[in-house]
C-alpha cells in the first residue's frame, strides 16, 4: 500500500517513457488521424497495424531503443490482453492470442526497423507497408496513398519522435 509513497514502487524512467509513448499513441485525435492516413478501419486489427507502424517510427533512431521498445511492447500486449479479456475469452485463449500478438508485434517492428534503415529503398519500404498494414492486399485507394503514409506519419508523430 505504501510502496509508491516510500519510493519502492516507482518505475524506472525508461519504463515510464515506453508507457507514456503508448498512451500518447492512443490519444483519440492522433489515433483517428493515423487510421485515416493509413486508410485503415477502426477495428482491433486496424489499430494493431497502425500502432505497430507508429511504434516503429517513434522508436527509430532512439539511443535507448531496446529498453523503451520492451516497455512499449509490454504496454501494448497488456492492453491487447485486457481487450481480449473484455471479449469474454477464456484464460487459455487470451494467453495464446496475447502471445501471438506479441510475436507479430516484434516481427513487424523488426521488418519496419530494417525498412526504415534504408530510406533510399522506397520499393522495399512500400512492400513492408503492404505486407504489414494491408496483409499484401491493399485496395486501389490504399495502394495510391502508400507513398504518403511514412512522410505523413512522420509529420504527425513529430512531437513524439
Amino acid at each position: 500500500m505504501f510502496r509508491r509513497f516510500l519510493g519502492l514502487g516507482q518505475r524506472k524512467p525508461v519504463q515510464q517513457a515506453g508507457q507514456r509513448l503508448y498512451a500518447q499513441l492512443l490519444e483519440p485525435p492522433l489515433l483517428a488521424e493515423v487510421l485515416r492516413l493509413c486508410q485503415l478501419s477502426d477495428t482491433l486489427s486496424g489499430r494493431f497495424a497502425a500502432l505497430s507502424l507508429c511504434a516503429a517510427l517513434v522508436l527509430d533512431g532512439r539511443e535507448d531503443r531496446a529498453q523503451v521498445e520492451r516497455d512499449l511492447v509490454g504496454a501494448m500486449v497488456a492492453d491487447i490482453d485486457t481487450a481480449l479479456r473484455e471479449r469474454s475469452l477464456g484464460d487459455a485463449t487470451v494467453k495464446k492470442q496475447a502471445k501471438n500478438h506479441a510475436a507479430a508485434l516484434y516481427g513487424r517492428l523488426r521488418a519496419y526497423q530494417q525498412a526504415l534503415a534504408q530510406p533510399e529503398e522506397a520499393q522495399a519500404q512500400a512492400q513492408v507497408l503492404r505486407r504489414n498494414l494491408y496483409a499484401d492486399t491493399p485496395s486501389p485507394s490504399q495502394e495510391q496513398a502508400l507513398p504518403q503514409v511514412l512522410p505523413g506519419l512522420r509529420s504527425l508523430l513529430q512531437a513524439l519522435l
